[in-house]
């Protein structure tokens, strides 16, 4: 279910882009893929807190690679690598907050949170920082794209005069 509003919410932020809205979407769901097999590597059972691990990580993973999707979108280059280049050179990632978790004494700490966000991110960043802009670089289109901004503006001007296009 959250890889549907995942979908939708992608869509809309896209510019109604469906192409990319689907390989964000994919890759997101290879991250949740890779996080549950990394679960199984890990010896990580499957409860509630693993569970709501797993539904932040697709939260997180969002993260990783609509910024990527978007900045590919809003590039303005004149092919498919060198959008995707541009979009890499512009985001980055970070590891220095989880590592903290680390040196907990919990196991619950141990375990369902160092180990599952340590997780995320390095999954999350493989995919968003690796695979999703070698997939845009092949796969993604450059056609003209509806801005975010101009999509607002012109969804907002559509609700305005819906009123007035129906008194009549």
């Amino acid at each position: 279910m959250s890889i549907g509003a995942i979908l939708a919410v992608t869509l809309i932020m896209t510019g109604f882009d469906f192409e990319i809205a689907i390989f964000n979407t994919l890759t997101i769901l290879s991250i949740i893929i890779n996080l549950m097999g990394l679960m199984y590597w890990w010896s990580i059972p499957l409860n509630a807190v693993s569970l709501v691990n797993l539904i932040m990580g697709a939260g997180i993973s969002v993260e990783f690679c609509s910024h990527i999707s978007r900045t590919y979108l809003l590039a303005g280059a004149d092919t498919r690598k060198e959008a995707a280049r541009q979009a890499l050179a512009k985001m980055g990632s970070s590891f220095g907050g989880i590592f903290i978790l680390y040196f907990a004494k919990s196991q619950i700490f141990e375990v369902f949170y160092f180990r599952m966000y340590a997780g995320i991110v390095l999954c999350g960043a493989t995919h968003g920082l690796i695979l999703l802009p070698v997939i845009l670089s092949f796969f993604g289109n450059l056609f003209l794209h509806l801005d975010l901004i101009t999509f607002l503006s012109c969804l907002e001007d559509c609700l305005l005069l819906s009123p007035i296009l129906y008194m009549h």
